[in-house]
């Protein structure tokens, strides 16, 4: 007789244990095993992955059962469900699955497996059975087999959050019962084994690679139904691989047969098959090899750190801080990209760029990177700059770091000196350590050149020239006045002549009326041009607007996209205001600089 717990079933315990537990170990593992009820919809157990250690959190609550749990932040355990369901949620908070049974939490037990984080959500009426990493770890010695029994069930939920990462929004809780009639085979390079070919109703790749003599690629997290794979030719194992697959002779696939095409049909939204391209693939450049800055790099750098002058961007928006970060560093290393290339590769959302994000954009631009935990003092040894993690939700750039002061970027404020505490106080502790490879140096840097807007003042050209033409007799015009003033000075002062005064005077003032009306009309011209041009720019930004994807204005917030048109504003005060009078004002310089010399 084996007494249990309140609220536990031995019978039940014995069935999910695999049946691996001999009736006095089950009664020992029963005393461990703790109950409770989290409250509906309530989020009892996460994991967090801006830790690259990750952190558990178990979060303790007083239940209807009056047990109180005794997990807190940093707890770690495993999870069976008695009663009720738990909804599985990945880090976007989006619903993999709602559970009814098994095993779950066996991520904060497994550490080194890498599989995908997750939380646990209660639904109504949840009841589960609690047992702490310690006392499960001593199972595991004692029992290696239970070890392998809750690893396999750990190993199936993160092979179901892969397949709704393939899947996309869809849902994947009818995977479940077609997870479970799966067995898994371990593959090493080579040519797959004929009878695993042959005798399959499933393909479900976890990790690695499989690629048919055709040409044809597995893609993982993919449902595979014998009826679109190839019934001819090899598959070649390229990496060692770990597949699932639903035999034919299994009993499993009996039962979970007349579910097969529904389920893959509503899961393979994708194209299957990937095929290989059979062009001949250009040798890359190894981005491990080292990069040597050239003289001006290093000048550039000198005179950086004797001037405390680093490069500095502002963030077109709050979601763009992780990637102004990349822009500033990669323009320190002496390469200028610009932020828009950099958006897309990062896969930058309303919230901003994920540490995963900025990592692969790091890497397409040429940099190794070293994402680190550390403390001040860590970081004051490490090759500079480096992108800091700052205040839970934003991204620096760590210049410089000295006994009594840190140099940063910040892409929303700019350049900023601040002492160790300060330092510390706002940063979280995580670096993503950036060191340019042999590939950076090939990497094409963006091309911003001034001459496009060319063709936006094309139909314009005859109203700018004459306003260009205007505004030059406006500025000889205006040369004049020196010389009124000189004869003034010389002829009617020194020699007291009325008449000279009178023909003066009148010479000033027809000039004078004459600039009047000239820069009356220049003015005319400039607002109507001025015009004509912003309703130019606006309309072909709303045009390029309506043409963009939906996945744009997902992304973005309101505010990013209407602020771009005080952007072409400005664009449009450059080219009909500040160019021109730039060149006119050069050009009165030298007329000056001239009338001067030959006086």
């Amino acid at each position: 007789m084996v007494v249990s717990e309140p609220g536990l079933n031995p019978q039940f315990i014995h069935q999910s244990l695999n049946n691996l537990l001999s009736v006095s170990q089950l009664q020992q593992f029963l005393a461990q095993l703790e109950v409770i009820e989290p409250n509906p919809g309530e989020l009892f157990w996460h994991f967090d992955q801006r830790s690259p250690a990750g952190t558990f959190v178990l979060y303790p609550q007083v239940y209807p059962l009056g047990r109180r749990c005794t997990g807190d932040r940093g707890s770690a355990g495993i999870y069976l469900i008695l009663a009720g369901k738990v909804r599985l949620i990945d880090q976007d908070d989006n619903l993999i699955a709602s559970i009814a049974q098994g095993w779950l939490g066996q991520i904060s037990l497994f550490m080194e497996s890498g599989w995908q984080p997750y939380s646990l959500r209660a639904s109504l009426g949840l009841k589960i059975a609690y047992l702490d990493a310690k006392s499960a770890k001593s199972w595991f010695e004692n029992c290696p087999q239970l070890q392998e029994y809750i690893y396999a069930q750990g190993e199936r939920w993160d092979l179901l959050m892969l397949c709704h990462q393939v899947s996309g929004s869809k849902s994947v809780e009818a995977l479940l019962p077609i997870l479970a009639a799966l067995n898994t085979a371990q593959l090493e390079p080579g040519i797959l084994p004929h009878e695993l070919a042959e005798n399959r109703q499933l393909w479900l790749l976890y990790q690695g690679e499989m690629v048919h003599g055709s040409g044809l690629k597995l893609v993982p997290g993919q449902l595979y139904d014998r009826n679109i794979l190839p019934t001819e030719g090899e598959w070649l194992i390229t990496k060692p691989t770990e597949l699932y697959v639903l035999e034919d002779s299994s009993k499993g696939a009996v039962k979970v047969k007349p579910a097969i095409p529904k389920t893959a049909n509503a899961l393979t939204k994708i194209t299957p098959l990937r095929k290989i391209s059979p062009e001949v693939r250009v040798p890359q450049v190894e981005t491990s090899l080292p990069y040597f800055p050239s003289p001006r790099v290093k000048i550039a750098h000198w005179w950086q750190q004797s001037s405390k002058h680093y490069p500095f961007f502002k963030q077109h928006s709050h979601a763009d801080c992780g990637v102004t970060c990349l822009v500033m560093i990669s323009k320190y290393w002496g390469k200028n990209f610009s932020i828009n290339q950099l958006r897309g590769v990062a896969n930058v959302d309303r919230s901003g760029a994920s540490i995963k994000g900025l990592i692969t954009a790091a890497e397409s631009v040429g940099f190794m990177v070293r994402p680190r935990k550390a403390d001040l003092l860590a970081l004051q040894s490490q090759e500079l700059p480096a992108i800091a993690h700052w205040e839970g939700n934003h991204y620096v750039v760590v210049y410089q770091v000295t006994k009594r002061q840190v140099i940063i970027s910040d892409p929303a404020i700019g350049r900023r000196v601040l002492s160790r505490q300060e330092f510390v106080a706002g940063w979280t502790g995580y670096i993503l350590l950036l060191t340019p490879t042999a590939k950076f140096e090939q990497t094409p840097e963006a091309k911003q050149s001034l001459w496009k807007y060319g063709k936006i003042l094309q139909p314009y050209k005859t109203v700018l020239l004459e306003i260009f033409a205007a505004s030059l007799i406006i500025q000889i015009v205006g040369l004049f006045s020196p010389i009124f003033t000189q004869i003034l000075l010389d002829r009617v002062v020194v020699q007291r002549s009325v008449s000279t005064l009178i023909a003066v005077g009148i010479g000033l003032l027809i000039f004078k009326i004459f600039q009047v009306i000239i820069l009356t009309l220049r003015r005319y011209l400039l607002y109507h041009t001025a015009n004509r041009l912003d309703l130019s720019l606006i309309v072909g930004f709303i045009s390029h607007t309506f043409n963009l994807p939906l996945n744009y204005f997902e992304t973005r917030y309101v505010g990013d996209i209407t602020s771009r048109i005080n952007e072409n504003r400005k664009i449009r005060s450059f080219l009909t205001g500040d160019a021109i009078t730039t060149v006119l004002d050069c050009f009165k310089f030298v007329c000056l600089y001239r009338f001067n010399v030959l006086v």
